[in-house]
């Protein structure tokens, strides 16, 4: 059984790493700064949109295809890749 101390410090731990904006938000914030809103919105859309699709695929058992099908992982990556080269030359130029 935890110990008060114990449960404490993890909530501690818990509250500090939720505190600490990640990638996700400091690109939102970003965004929505330099932007507006709208575009914070969609970012956020977006963000929330990826994750709600990692998490159906993990459910579904594709991470499973992934190590046997070692192809479709490498697919997924490079075009992921491509995507994101394109969305930074779309921001710069």
């Amino acid at each position: 059984m935890p110990t008060p101390t114990n449960v404490l410090l993890l909530i501690t731990a818990a509250f500090l790493l939720s505190a600490i904006p990640g990638p996700d938000m400091l690109y939102i914030i970003a965004r929505s700064t330099g932007q507006g809103r709208p575009a914070g919105l969609i970012s956020c859309l977006g963000i929330a949109t990826a994750g709600l699709l990692q998490t159906a695929m993990v459910a579904l058992g594709l991470a499973g295809l992934f190590l046997v099908v070692p192809v479709a992982y490498d697919v997924i990556k490079y075009v992921g890749a491509v995507y994101l080269i394109y969305i930074g030359i779309r921001t710069i130029l």
